[in-house]
């Protein structure tokens, strides 16, 4: 089991997101993702990032039930 209130520096944050530790801060500073800061030190808990994580990725579109091309499609949705 992952323990989602641990808490992960900005390099760990980072790595776990795949960014690097500037991009992370700049976000951070935005308030775009839940972080705690002490002085100059920022911490990120796991959960937080889970949940930022999730905002960002986008679901699928259902299938095409008419057999329409992908631009109709599109078009029908919009």
């Amino acid at each position: 089991m992952i323990d989602v209130e641990r808490s992960l520096s900005v390099e760990e944050a980072a790595e776990f997101l795949s960014y690097t530790p500037e991009k992370l801060q700049r976000i951070a500073r935005r308030k775009l993702i839940a972080h705690s800061r002490d002085g100059r030190t920022v911490t990120f808990t796991l959960a937080a990032l889970v949940e930022y994580r999730d905002r960002l990725t986008i679901a699928a579109l259902p299938p095409n039930p008419h057999g329409l091309t992908n631009a109709a499609a599109k078009r029908v949705r919009a």
